[in-house]
């Protein structure tokens, strides 16, 4: 039996905040796109970039964007699912921490990536509708995190973006800017906390 800190899938689901038939849009959006994008492929109706663009350029950027969005939804299914995290707190760890919905956008990249190995112009279009209808189910499970966390939700809105993470300055490339080198060098327990 799971702790309870511990989020399981089971008891995940049935927590408020999901988009009614959200799973089974999205299966049907990926059936629909991956059905699209093989019978675009099989009789070349809207391939013809192909043409101007050689596949191994396109099976690497592609090949890398599968390779990222697996990471991206693997890792952030082990953060949501399998981290200790109380269920009165928003998830603000691993992945979390950089994208408000890794798991989508891993989702998204992945289509994007088949979208770059074949450049299908109608495969592009359905990306475009995925990406639209990934973009309304995080709106309204943000509405619902609001309306749970209160608060908390809307402070984690405010420093984590939604999709992109932001590259962010650390502390320490700021405290060993070079203007100021000289202090660390001559004075480095004061500044660097070694002792």
């Amino acid at each position: 039996m799971p702790s309870q800190l511990q989020r399981s899938y089971d008891n995940w689901k049935k927590l408020p905040g999901e988009f009614p038939n959200g799973d089974r849009i999205q299966l049907c959006l990926f059936v629909t796109f991956v059905v699209v994008w093989v019978v675009d492929f099989i009789f070349k109706g809207t391939i013809w970039l192909n043409q101007y663009i050689p596949l191994g350029f396109r099976l690497f950027f592609g090949l890398s964007c599968i390779l990222i969005s697996y990471f991206l939804v693997k890792q952030s299914e082990a953060d949501l699912f399998f981290h200790p995290c109380p269920f009165n707190e928003p998830v603000q760890f691993g992945l979390y921490k950089y994208c408000r919905h890794p798991m989508y956008l891993g989702v998204l990249i992945f289509h994007i990536g088949l979208g770059l190995i074949s450049l299908s112009l109608i495969s592009w279009v359905f990306i475009l509708i995925t990406i639209k209808f990934y973009n309304f189910l995080a709106n309204y499970e943000e509405r619902k995190l609001i309306d749970r966390f209160e608060f908390r939700y809307q402070k984690y809105m405010e420093i984590v973006p939604k999709w992109i993470p932001k590259l962010r300055k650390h502390h320490y490339v700021k405290r060993l800017s070079f203007r100021n080198l000289n202090k660390y060098i001559f004075y480095p327990s004061r500044y660097l906390n070694l002792g």
